[in-house]
Protein backbone atom coordinates (compact mmCIF):
# COMPACT_ATOMS: atom_id res chain seq x y z
CA UNK A 1 0.00 0.00 0.00
CA UNK A 2 1.21 3.36 -0.85
CA UNK A 3 0.62 6.62 1.22
CA UNK A 4 1.30 10.28 0.47
CA UNK A 5 3.18 12.72 3.52
CA UNK A 6 -0.15 14.78 5.02
CA UNK A 7 -2.88 12.61 3.83
CA UNK A 8 -5.17 10.53 5.80
CA UNK A 9 -4.91 7.14 7.12
CA UNK A 10 -7.68 4.36 7.63
CA UNK A 11 -6.69 0.77 8.34
CA UNK A 12 -8.99 -2.43 10.11
CA UNK A 13 -8.43 -5.28 12.52
CA UNK A 14 -10.25 -7.71 14.45
CA UNK A 15 -10.32 -9.04 17.79
CA UNK A 16 -11.43 -12.77 18.88
CA UNK A 17 -11.15 -14.95 22.16
CA UNK A 18 -7.58 -16.78 22.75
CA UNK A 19 -9.46 -19.63 23.47
CA UNK A 20 -12.38 -20.03 21.25
CA UNK A 21 -11.40 -18.41 18.01
CA UNK A 22 -14.91 -16.19 18.21
CA UNK A 23 -15.02 -12.75 17.50
CA UNK A 24 -15.31 -10.80 20.72
CA UNK A 25 -15.29 -7.17 21.78
CA UNK A 26 -11.40 -6.07 23.42
CA UNK A 27 -12.23 -5.91 27.21
CA UNK A 28 -10.85 -1.97 26.93
CA UNK A 29 -10.55 0.08 23.64
CA UNK A 30 -7.41 -1.36 21.67
CA UNK A 31 -4.53 1.22 21.12
CA UNK A 32 -2.63 1.56 17.90
CA UNK A 33 1.26 2.38 17.36
CA UNK A 34 2.73 3.64 14.31
CA UNK A 35 6.46 2.50 13.62
CA UNK A 36 8.56 4.28 11.06
CA UNK A 37 11.84 3.04 9.71
CA UNK A 38 12.30 0.96 12.35
CA UNK A 39 11.14 3.24 15.02
CA UNK A 40 8.01 4.12 17.03
CA UNK A 41 6.76 7.28 16.01
CA UNK A 42 4.58 9.43 18.66
CA UNK A 43 3.82 12.36 16.46
CA UNK A 44 1.71 10.02 13.92
CA UNK A 45 -1.21 9.55 16.37
CA UNK A 46 -3.68 6.89 15.20
CA UNK A 47 -6.83 6.26 17.35
CA UNK A 48 -9.40 3.16 17.15
CA UNK A 49 -13.05 2.91 17.38
CA UNK A 50 -15.05 -0.12 17.16
CA UNK A 51 -17.37 -0.97 14.03
CA UNK A 52 -18.97 -4.13 15.13
CA UNK A 53 -18.73 -7.33 17.62
CA UNK A 54 -14.86 -8.11 17.89
CA UNK A 55 -14.25 -5.23 14.42
CA UNK A 56 -12.11 -1.95 14.92
CA UNK A 57 -10.94 0.80 13.10
CA UNK A 58 -7.93 2.82 12.74
CA UNK A 59 -7.84 6.36 11.65
CA UNK A 60 -5.12 9.09 11.74
CA UNK A 61 -3.11 11.46 9.25
CA UNK A 62 0.36 11.08 7.97
CA UNK A 63 2.64 13.49 9.74
CA UNK A 64 3.58 15.91 6.49
CA UNK A 65 7.17 15.27 7.74
CA UNK A 66 7.31 12.13 6.41
CA UNK A 67 9.73 11.65 3.01
CA UNK A 68 9.05 10.02 -0.28
CA UNK A 69 10.56 5.88 0.59
CA UNK A 70 9.93 6.09 4.19
CA UNK A 71 9.13 2.52 5.62
CA UNK A 72 4.87 2.54 8.16
CA UNK A 73 4.22 -0.36 10.44
CA UNK A 74 0.94 -0.51 12.25
CA UNK A 75 0.53 -2.66 15.57
CA UNK A 76 -2.86 -3.03 17.73
CA UNK A 77 -2.48 -3.89 21.70
CA UNK A 78 -5.74 -5.27 22.94
CA UNK A 79 -6.87 -7.44 25.76
CA UNK A 80 -9.54 -9.78 25.13
CA UNK A 81 -10.92 -11.90 27.60
CA UNK A 82 -8.10 -10.97 29.92
CA UNK A 83 -5.69 -11.92 27.73
CA UNK A 84 -3.49 -9.00 25.94
CA UNK A 85 -1.55 -9.54 22.55
CA UNK A 86 0.00 -7.55 20.11
CA UNK A 87 -0.41 -7.75 16.17
CA UNK A 88 1.21 -6.06 13.31
CA UNK A 89 -2.19 -4.82 11.43
CA UNK A 90 -0.60 -2.99 8.69
CA UNK A 91 2.33 -1.64 6.39
CA UNK A 92 2.67 0.90 3.92
CA UNK A 93 5.47 3.52 2.12
CA UNK A 94 5.49 6.88 1.79
CA UNK A 95 4.92 8.46 -2.02
CA UNK A 96 4.92 11.45 -4.12
CA UNK A 97 2.13 9.88 -6.34
CA UNK A 98 -0.86 7.23 -6.55
CA UNK A 99 -0.53 5.41 -9.36
CA UNK A 100 -3.77 6.99 -10.75
CA UNK A 101 -2.28 10.35 -10.44
CA UNK A 102 0.20 9.23 -13.07
CA UNK A 103 -0.68 9.64 -17.03
CA UNK A 104 0.28 7.73 -20.14
CA UNK A 105 1.69 10.00 -22.10
CA UNK A 106 0.09 10.38 -25.70
CA UNK A 107 2.04 9.52 -28.76
CA UNK A 108 1.63 13.15 -29.61
CA UNK A 109 3.54 13.77 -25.84
CA UNK A 110 6.40 11.54 -26.66
CA UNK A 111 6.80 13.06 -30.39
CA UNK A 112 7.32 16.35 -28.45
CA UNK A 113 9.36 15.48 -25.67
CA UNK A 114 11.75 14.14 -28.49
CA UNK A 115 12.10 16.49 -30.64
CA UNK A 116 12.71 19.41 -27.68
CA UNK A 117 15.44 16.67 -27.11
CA UNK A 118 17.17 17.86 -30.32
CA UNK A 119 16.23 15.05 -32.30
CA UNK A 120 13.50 14.60 -35.13
CA UNK A 121 11.01 11.54 -35.40
CA UNK A 122 11.14 11.23 -38.88
CA UNK A 123 14.60 11.28 -38.87
CA UNK A 124 14.80 8.26 -36.49
CA UNK A 125 12.00 6.63 -38.28
CA UNK A 126 13.62 6.56 -41.39
CA UNK A 127 17.49 5.18 -39.73
CA UNK A 128 15.65 2.30 -37.77
CA UNK A 129 13.72 1.39 -41.07
CA UNK A 130 10.29 2.27 -39.91
CA UNK A 131 8.65 3.92 -42.82
CA UNK A 132 10.12 3.33 -46.32
CA UNK A 133 9.66 4.67 -49.67
CA UNK A 134 6.84 2.66 -51.88
CA UNK A 135 9.78 2.06 -54.09
CA UNK A 136 11.85 -0.11 -51.38
CA UNK A 137 8.65 -1.56 -49.96
CA UNK A 138 7.46 -3.16 -53.40
CA UNK A 139 10.71 -4.77 -54.13
CA UNK A 140 10.74 -8.23 -54.62
CA UNK A 141 13.46 -10.43 -54.14
CA UNK A 142 15.17 -12.01 -56.88
CA UNK A 143 14.90 -15.87 -58.04
CA UNK A 144 17.51 -17.62 -59.60
CA UNK A 145 16.68 -17.39 -63.04
CA UNK A 146 16.39 -14.06 -62.38
CA UNK A 147 20.11 -13.92 -61.63
CA UNK A 148 20.90 -16.17 -63.51
CA UNK A 149 19.51 -14.04 -66.82
CA UNK A 150 21.27 -10.79 -65.49
CA UNK A 151 24.19 -12.49 -65.44
CA UNK A 152 23.98 -14.15 -69.19
CA UNK A 153 22.88 -10.10 -69.94
CA UNK A 154 25.78 -8.89 -68.26
CA UNK A 155 27.99 -11.01 -70.50
CA UNK A 156 26.42 -10.18 -74.19
CA UNK A 157 26.02 -13.97 -74.38
CA UNK A 158 22.59 -15.18 -75.31
CA UNK A 159 21.31 -17.77 -73.05
CA UNK A 160 20.74 -21.07 -74.67
CA UNK A 161 23.33 -20.54 -78.09
CA UNK A 162 26.60 -21.56 -78.89
CA UNK A 163 28.58 -19.87 -76.08
CA UNK A 164 30.56 -22.80 -74.40
CA UNK A 165 30.14 -22.61 -69.92
CA UNK A 166 33.62 -21.83 -70.01
CA UNK A 167 33.20 -18.77 -71.92
CA UNK A 168 30.59 -17.50 -69.81
CA UNK A 169 32.46 -18.22 -66.37
CA UNK A 170 35.01 -16.09 -68.10
CA UNK A 171 32.96 -13.50 -69.43
CA UNK A 172 31.56 -12.97 -66.01
CA UNK A 173 34.58 -12.83 -63.97
CA UNK A 174 35.70 -9.92 -66.66
CA UNK A 175 32.37 -8.06 -66.11
CA UNK A 176 31.90 -8.80 -62.71
CA UNK A 177 31.52 -6.05 -59.80
CA UNK A 178 30.98 -8.96 -57.16
CA UNK A 179 33.88 -12.21 -56.81
CA UNK A 180 32.41 -15.09 -58.47
CA UNK A 181 33.52 -18.60 -57.47
CA UNK A 182 33.08 -21.90 -59.53
CA UNK A 183 32.12 -24.86 -57.50
CA UNK A 184 31.47 -28.07 -59.67
CA UNK A 185 28.37 -27.10 -61.45
CA UNK A 186 27.71 -24.38 -58.74
CA UNK A 187 28.27 -20.61 -59.77
CA UNK A 188 28.51 -18.90 -55.87
CA UNK A 189 28.32 -15.11 -55.46
CA UNK A 190 30.31 -13.02 -53.27
CA UNK A 191 30.67 -9.48 -51.67
CA UNK A 192 33.70 -7.62 -52.56
CA UNK A 193 34.91 -8.83 -49.17
CA UNK A 194 35.14 -12.45 -50.66
CA UNK A 195 33.47 -13.75 -47.59
CA UNK A 196 29.97 -13.05 -47.67
CA UNK A 197 28.15 -15.60 -49.89
CA UNK A 198 25.21 -13.81 -51.88
CA UNK A 199 24.06 -16.08 -53.93
CA UNK A 200 24.40 -19.93 -55.22
CA UNK A 201 23.20 -20.86 -58.56
CA UNK A 202 23.24 -23.92 -59.62
CA UNK A 203 24.25 -24.09 -63.58
CA UNK A 204 24.82 -27.49 -65.89
CA UNK A 205 28.51 -27.68 -67.19
CA UNK A 206 27.59 -28.46 -70.63
CA UNK A 207 29.54 -27.55 -74.03
CA UNK A 208 28.28 -25.85 -76.66
CA UNK A 209 24.67 -25.41 -77.16
CA UNK A 210 22.92 -25.73 -80.36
Amino acid sequence: MIYKAGGSYYGEFTTQRFDTGNATDADSLPTATATTNGADDGSFTLTCAKIDTGRYKITGTIPVGYSIGDRVQVSVAATVNSVAGKNVVDSFSIDSEFVSDLNDPSAADIKTAMEAGGSSLASILQDTGTTLPAAITALNDPTAADIVTALFAKTGITAGGTASFQDVVKKLLAAATWNFELDGTDLKLYDDDNATLLATIPLQAAGPRG
